[in-house]
């Protein structure tokens, strides 16, 4: 498991992945900045051959701490968030940036000979 941080030793827009202990069967993990500074979770990769930022449709929430800098956000990793009630996702494509792209299919499915 990897966690993406950015903090003090890191460039202001750069980030390193941290390799975290193995925890087979855990259900929490708990990672806690103590030293002060600042510190940005970017992802968290349940393994080496992921090739999203995120654990999408692993089950997978993250939930900070609230403190006076953070609030109650919950951070679920589930695509279906992301895809309109009347559409079907087929999964993250890319995390990496601004914004998330996720495979989606609206409406009536083609057939033979249409435009579409």
């Amino acid at each position: 498991m990897s966690a993406g941080r950015s903090g003090s030793a890191c460039p202001p827009d750069g980030f390193n992945w941290h390799n975290l202990p193995t925890a087979p069967g855990a259900t929490t993990l708990i990672l806690r900045h103590v030293d002060g500074g600042f510190s940005r979770l970017a992802g968290l990769r349940l393994d080496a051959a992921a090739v999203t930022n995120w654990p999408w449709d692993r089950g997978v929430t993250v939930t900070p701490t609230p403190s006076e800098d953070i609030d109650e956000t919950v951070i679920r990793s589930d695509s279906a968030d992301l895809v309109p009630a009347e559409c079907e996702g087929a999964g993250v494509l890319d995390d990496s940036g601004g914004m998330i792209a996720v495979a989606v299919r609206c409406g009536r499915p083609n057939e033979p000979g249409d435009a579409r």
